[in-house]
């Protein structure tokens, strides 16, 4: 098992950032109201971030390292749905020990009546989990995986600012997850917390637990 860079333990250590000024963010579950087959119980956006001192390059070096470990193509995206469960394991193991820290919102559809639309759903969880206070958002970019808001990002990210104080988010954008680390390990982080709740089995989320922040809406 990869145990990250010797500077694992410091980073584990310190946590002190009060504001965040940049973040990654995907979802699991589908946001589909409708009880029927296939469609998912819980609907869940995680938002990933890290310490300023962690160099970005360190993290490539890392993830690339876990590709050659697994003997698996340098190019190859990190997701959760498409990972076995060793190599989940590894990955979340990798990135607890590195300055990574995450918050997320979970929904439970079949018991919040609050939505009428997909749409009103996703803006509803990207709302207030953008807003939660405890680490707040400052002037901040925020990327999200292009795949969430899959039509009409402009009025997606319109009415996302319309929601949020002008302190919170300066920039959104969307991007393709095969090009982003920070976006997959979003991606699992969201898969992780999903399998918890959706399947009753939290072997991958212990593995990430102190890192981060669950927001439950039920």
């Amino acid at each position: 098992m990869l145990s990250g860079s010797d500077d694992g333990k410091r980073y584990m250590l310190k946590n002190n950032k009060k504001t965040i000024q940049k973040a990654w963010l995907d979802e699991s579950g589908d946001a589909g109201l409708k009880n029927i087959k296939g469609s998912s119980r819980f609907f869940i956006v995680a938002m990933v971030y890290f310490n300023d001192i962690f160099d970005f390059t360190e993290l490539e070096l890392i993830i690339n390292q876990l590709r050659k470990q697994f003997k698996i193509n340098q190019n190859f995206e990190f997701k959760f749905s498409r990972s076995n469960n060793k190599l989940r394991s590894h990955f979340l193991q990798t990135i607890n020990n590195l300055p990574f820290h995450f918050k997320s919102i979970v929904i439970d559809k079949f018991r919040v009546k609050k939505f009428n639309s997909a749409k009103s759903l996703i803006k509803y969880a990207f709302t207030n989990l953008l807003t939660d206070n405890d680490s707040r958002l400052n002037n901040a970019e925020i990327i999200i995986d292009e795949t969430v808001v899959k039509l009409h990002q402009r009025i997606f990210n319109s009415n996302l600012k319309k929601e949020l104080s002008v302190n919170y988010v300066k920039i959104i954008k969307h991007k393709r997850s095969k090009g982003d680390i920070r976006i997959q390990i979003a991606d699992m982080t969201a898969g992780a917390i999903f399998h918890k709740f959706e399947r009753s089995n939290d072997r991958f989320y212990k593995i990430i637990a102190r890192r981060g922040k669950l927001i439950i809406v039920k």
